[in-house]
């Protein structure tokens, strides 16, 4: 595969920075084996300062100097488009919900979307979460699946968008850590 575009996304949420890091790869075999649709995969590198994120380990600084942990980290990316702007081209992902574990394979979480057809793309757009239409209802399928994950919210219809759990130390105190949008 051939990179076709290398995306850093550090989002400061609650003086926390989850960030992450996505490669986007496509088909490069030679023209007259490649059929008129292709799968492209997104590489998402979930690290924090060049460090692949670890499991319970205090290894992370806040804005106020104070250690944490990471215990889980999931998070949906929706409704991925593919554009080239120049030549108006642009595919949209059919049903496009993933749940992301960034600590099942932090070093390489992929995405693989299916049937986009063999074109140039030159923009990744996306969303962090779910959208209206889909967060109004839980009787979901696949990534979706209210049972899976456990990221619809338990007193509400609807579903979080990005959950981080773990724990944050100052001095010798610990404490739990939360963080549900």
């Amino acid at each position: 595969p051939v990179p076709l575009a290398f995306l850093v996304l550090p989002p400061r949420y609650c003086h926390l920075r989850p960030p992450l890091v996505l490669f986007l790869f496509s088909d490069c075999r030679p023209e007259e084996e490649q059929s008129d649709f292709v799968t492209v995969r997104l590489k998402i590198n979930h690290s924090d300062n060049g460090k692949t994120l670890v499991r319970d380990q205090f290894m992370l600084l806040n804005a106020f100097g104070q250690l944490y942990s990471i215990q889980s980290l999931d998070y949906f990316i929706s409704n991925i488009k593919l554009r080239n702007a120049a030549q108006n081209q642009h595919y949209t992902e059919v049903a496009s919900y993933h749940l992301v574990n960034a600590l099942q394979n932090p070093g390489e979480t992929v995405i693989a979307i299916r049937n986009v057809p063999r074109k140039k793309f030159s923009e990744l757009v996306s969303s962090i979460g779910v959208d209206s239409i889909a967060n109004s209802k839980t009787d979901q399928v696949g990534d979706l699946d209210p049972g899976v994950g456990g990221m619809a919210w338990d007193w509400t219809t609807g579903y979080k968008f990005f959950a981080m759990t773990g724990r944050w130390q100052k001095g010798a105190v610990q404490k739990p850590l939360v963080f549900h949008i």
